[in-house]
């Protein structure tokens, strides 16, 4: 029995009936390659810092497809991060473990193609370039490798593909690394992005906040949660030496908005100035010259005599340029373009000459100072 199985020819069956099935035959004849794969879709960005995932419509050839390979490279069609490599014959692959680790100040490319059962390759398919992505913990964006950027600006410059969309970052502002790090809203579209959120002042006649008994402790302690900023809500980052470690590029920003959250882009203005605007301040009038004020896109900028003025538990002369100093109220700032004066602080953009916008502690007496304020910096 043994010797007359082995004589069975291909297609015969030791049952006397013929087989359906066959074995495919490879002709060495063949030169025709494969269709390349089509409608290439990247995914996975690199969230993983060393992985993608490449989706495609298969390839077509005229005996059978006998799978594909993939490469990595830094240009198109390049394979100097991962070289072609055999990935079976599927049509989703993600890709994990590139040696070396990727860097968020490249582009990359994956690159595909397809094979036959004779070896004929088909032409190489190309996806858009792509560079990897800040993971997300606990609902804000931080780099892949556990580490954490001094302020939004720096997150902004790094390369990461999603670190231009506002939100939420983790933030190390003195840079120790350790347990430091802070959450904090990242503006990544006003005046071309970047700036860090580091005070909310809420909305409302009274103009008092939910922390401390004045301004001054407001701006000098943390004060609410970075995920309730709206209209009713108080906001503080923290103190002088958390500001001055997030600052960046010497610039503040002034941001009022109405109830309905819309934005008074006309008033908002950026002091430029190389140290904290908001430093501990009691029983005086603090007057910094700064380098220029300008408007929100950066442009109409004055930089002829201006000043900053931080009242941190008093007021300046009912919200005016003057150098006088009067306790009560509890805190007051702005600037002066002009240096000591009689006429209203903030005055030069938009339609502040009619009013003092200055969001004076404890007085709300205009329906301007009302408005919700936002302080950012970069």
């Amino acid at each position: 029995m043994i010797s007359s199985l082995l004589l069975l020819s291909c297609g015969e069956n030791p049952f006397g009936e013929e087989d359906t099935e066959s074995i495919p035959s490879v002709s060495t004849d063949d030169t025709i390659p494969p269709t390349p794969p089509s409608n290439l879709v990247i995914s996975g960005f690199g969230t993983l810092i060393n992985s993608t995932v490449l989706s495609w419509n298969p390839s077509t050839d005229n005996t059978e497809v006998a799978g594909y390979e993939i490469a990595i490279g830094t240009s198109s069609g390049g394979q100097d991060v991962q070289t072609f490599t055999d990935i079976g014959n599927i049509t989703s692959y993600q890709v994990t473990n590139i040696s070396p680790d990727l860097s968020s100040s490249n582009s990359y490319y994956t690159s595909i193609r397809a094979k036959d059962l004779a070896g004929n390759y088909s032409d190489v398919a190309t996806s858009t370039s792509w560079s990897i992505a800040l993971t997300q913990t606990t609902g804000a964006y931080q780099y892949p490798d556990n580490t954490y950027a001094q302020n939004c600006l720096e997150y902004l410059n790094s390369g990461y593909y999603n670190a231009e969309g506002d939100g939420l970052y983790w933030l190390d502002p003195d840079g120790a690394g350790g347990a430091t790090q802070i959450q904090a809203y990242c503006d990544m579209s006003l005046n071309g992005g970047g700036w860090t959120l580091v005070a909310n002042r809420r909305g409302g006649f009274v103009n008092v906040e939910s922390c401390g008994a004045d301004l001054n402790a407001f701006f000098q302690n943390t004060c609410g949660i970075v995920t309730s900023i709206g209209y009713s809500d108080s906001y503080s980052i923290g103190d002088t030496s958390v500001r001055a470690d997030i600052l960046a590029n010497n610039e503040f920003l002034f941001l009022d908005y109405d109830s309905m959250g819309n934005p008074d882009t006309d008033d908002a203005f950026i002091i430029h100035h190389n140290a904290d605007l908001f430093p501990n301040s009691t029983g005086v009038v603090n007057r910094f010259a700064v380098t220029q004020v300008c408007d929100i896109d950066n442009a109409n900028c004055d930089s002829s005599n201006v000043e900053f003025l931080w009242a941190g538990t008093g007021f300046f002369s009912s919200s005016r340029c003057n150098t006088g100093y009067s306790g009560g109220y509890g805190g007051n700032y702005g600037y002066c373009q002009n240096g000591p004066g009689a006429y209203n602080s903030n005055e030069l953009f938009g339609n502040r000459g009619s009013y003092a916008e200055t969001k004076l502690w404890n007085y709300g007496g205009s329906s301007a100072k009302v408005l919700q304020q936002q302080i950012f910096i970069r």
